[in-house]
């Protein structure tokens, strides 16, 4: 588990930096839209990473959703809660994000995708390894 919380949290700060970079230094925005969208990253990585947690061996992709019902809304709900915020003008104010575009919403939903697949491939070498081993 201790190994699983290491690679999952380098990847999403090495993603996170290297998006914040990318915005800083090539896209030149203001810095309160650069946290915005870092703040977007951050929610797609936990809403996507809490699929992979039900399970340290077993692949993403072989458990079924239904298998928890209650953790699919519980997604939608967070998920539903930060887009909500990002377009009620109290919100705005208090959390300081603003709407963001479409293409926007594409690019960081898809730097996210990346957990999946480094977890799913840390699962599949952590089995090899077990196996190896016994």
């Amino acid at each position: 588990m201790i190994n699983e919380t290491i690679i999952s949290g380098a990847t999403m700060g090495l993603i996170s930096f290297g998006f914040w970079l990318y915005l800083d230094g090539v896209m030149n925005i203001s810095e309160l839209h650069k946290r915005n969208l870092l703040l977007l990253l951050m929610v797609f990585f936990e809403n996507l990473h809490v699929f992979n947690c039900r399970s340290e061996t077993t692949s993403i992709f072989k458990i079924p959703l239904k298998k928890n019902i209650f953790l699919v809304f519980g997604v939608i709900i967070a998920q539903g809660v930060h887009i909500l915020s990002m377009y009620i003008p109290l919100m705005q104010k208090v959390l300081k994000i603003e709407p963001i575009t479409l293409t926007e919403w594409l690019h960081t939903i898809l730097l996210a995708i990346p957990i999946i697949l480094v977890m799913e491939l840390f699962k599949l070498i952590n089995i090899k390894m077990s196996a190896r081993k016994l």
